[in-house]
């Protein structure tokens, strides 16, 4: 068993692990040290892990809800965290996924906020998100599957990393390791 990463204290990062926008708060998480977690559809599926275990085998921290359908992960995020960033292009995106998730956040008394991961003033709506938290909080991340919004990944990760640069106490442009 690999040896496991001593994270800095501070809030974590909560996500279900979908491509896309999820996958980059999980991947930015991983990259600046910082603690993750979040639910995912039994199997650990996502649309480019479909067998089990799935998400499972690069994102170890992640838990299996008992059902395949994934709005029970979105609920179960939302409910677990102490705020939700949903993170979408630009004002006239829509899905369901985004509406369940808000309607989640409502249901729950949980503050969210939808941050435009287009405009330059994204890394500041993250960082107030992060600065709002207190230690050991968990900050729930969700927005697009990279099928739905090609280049959400690339785009957010950018967004994380410096978001969470600041909240790390390290540079913002990682360096892969030996």
């Amino acid at each position: 068993m690999a040896k496991e990463k001593n994270f800095t204290r501070g809030a974590r990062i909560r996500s279900g692990g979908q491509t896309g926008v999820d996958r980059a708060a999980l991947d930015a998480a991983v990259l600046m040290g910082r603690p993750y977690e979040g639910w995912c559809p039994k199997g650990g599926w996502a649309e480019d892990f479909l067998h089990p275990p799935g998400l499972l085998t690069k994102y170890p921290h992640l838990m299996e809800t008992p059902s395949e359908f994934h709005e029970q992960r979105t609920e179960w995020n939302v409910r677990d965290s102490a705020a939700t960033v949903v993170l979408v292009p630009d004002s006239k995106y829509c899905s369901t996924g985004t509406d369940f998730t808000i309607e989640s956040a409502k249901k729950y008394g949980k503050p969210y906020c939808i941050i435009h991961y287009l405009d330059r003033a994204a890394i500041i709506g993250l960082k107030n998100m992060i600065s709002r938290l207190g230690n050991e909080q968990s900050l729930n991340i969700a927005g697009p599957r990279e099928s739905e919004q090609p280049g959400a990944y690339d785009r957010c990760l950018a967004i994380f990393i410096e978001g969470l640069a600041s909240y790390c106490g390290k540079n913002s442009d990682p360096k892969p390791t030996d």
